[in-house]
Parts: structure tokens; C-alpha cells; sequence
């Protein structure tokens, strides 16, 4: 009997009882070894970085999705959808100055709105009140940012229109002829 690939063994072997998460994951062609391993390790981050901010954790809910349910400094309660964003090129300066994470794989009936609106619907639908979009620079959790679900569509159309207006303008280095907004399913965050 085949016995997995020796990449398959590894990830079994270092992950112990997480190897079946991961090695489901290993078999998306765009994800590789370390990458699982980096997501893992910034999952894994999140909870004492928020500990350390008066939030502590009810629940460390991981399936094919990540919840966090917290209760907050003032005594609310929440669950939070935990979005990571992309890691970050070592050596690229320029990108310390955003954080990108990606909303969702494909869009809703080839539109913006239809999925802005199925996100919104799926998170109250899943009692999910906020998503945590998550950055993590070399060893570190740089941003961690909660957005109320009703916020995140009105926030992403800001985007959308900010995006325009400098693609218009020139501003934005190589313009496209379709908007980046059109071709990437993301959210980014602006440093300072």
C-alpha cells in the first residue's frame, strides 16, 4: 500500500492531529508545504494577540473555515470569521505600506454586488458578527482589524470608487484596462 509522497509524510509528521486539514489543503495545486505551515502558524497567533488585548476566546472554531468567538474587553460577545491576508514578499518594502485578504474565491454570479450581498446573508445566516481580517509580518501579527458584517460591503465599495478615481487618474502605475477590483476578489487595508 502507498504510503503518501514524502511531501505528504512531512506535513503528517509535523503537523500531527492537524495533518488531515492540512493535507486536504495540500492537494489545491496553489498551495504548497510552507505555505499551509505559515497559515498555521498565524492561526495559531491570533488568540494570544488578541489575549494580550483584553479579548479573550470563548472558542477556536477551525473547519474549512475559521471562527473565533471572543468576548471583548467591554463584555460583548462575538464570533468572528478570521480572513488572512496574503503573506507578504520578504524584501518588498512596498508592501508593509497595505494588507490584502481575499473575500471570497469566485464571485457571485460573475458580480460585485450579488456577493457582497451573499457575504453579508451567509455571515447572518452563520450568527457571525464581525470578520477579522488578519496580517502577519515575519514573526509578527501586524494588523488584526474587525469589520461588522453589515460594514464590509459599504468599506469595499469605498475601495472600488477610490480605485477608479486613481486608475482614472494614472496614479496607480501600470493601469489596466479592467480595474484590479474586477479581477481580485480582495480587501485591502491601508498602513497608517
Amino acid at each position: 500500500m502507498r504510503r503518501g509522497t514524502d511531501r505528504e509524510q512531512n506535513v503528517k509528521r509535523m503537523a500531527g492531529p492537524k495533518a488531515d486539514r492540512i493535507m486536504s489543503e495540500l492537494r489545491r495545486p496553489f498551495r504548497g508545504a510552507e505555505s499551509l505551515e505559515q497559515e498555521e502558524i498565524t492561526r495559531e497567533a491570533i488568540a494570544p494577540f488578541l489575549a494580550v488585548r483584553g479579548y479573550v476566546t470563548l472558542k477556536d472554531e477551525r473547519k474549512r473555515t475559521h471562527f473565533l468567538h471572543v468576548r471583548t474587553p467591554d463584555g460583548q460577545t462575538l464570533k468572528m470569521r478570521v480572513c488572512l491576508c496574503w503573506r507578504r514578499a520578504e524584501g518588498n518594502s512596498k508592501e508593509k505600506k497595505y494588507a490584502a485578504a481575499q473575500l471570497r474565491e469566485s464571485l457571485v454570479n460573475g458580480s460585485w454586488n450579488e456577493t457582497l450581498e451573499f457575504l453579508v446573508e451567509r455571515d447572518l445566516r452563520e450568527g457571525n458578527t464581525y470578520n477579522l481580517i488578519v496580517q502577519r509580518d515575519g514573526a509578527d501579527i501586524v494588523y488584526a482589524v474587525p469589520i461588522q458584517r453589515e460594514e464590509l460591503p459599504a468599506i469595499w465599495r469605498r475601495q472600488r470608487a477610490r480605485e477608479c478615481e486613481l486608475n482614472r487618474e494614472g496614479a496607480v502605475g501600470q493601469a489596466k484596462k479592467e480595474p484590479r477590483h474586477e479581477r481580485i476578489k480582495s480587501l485591502d487595508l491601508a498602513a497608517g
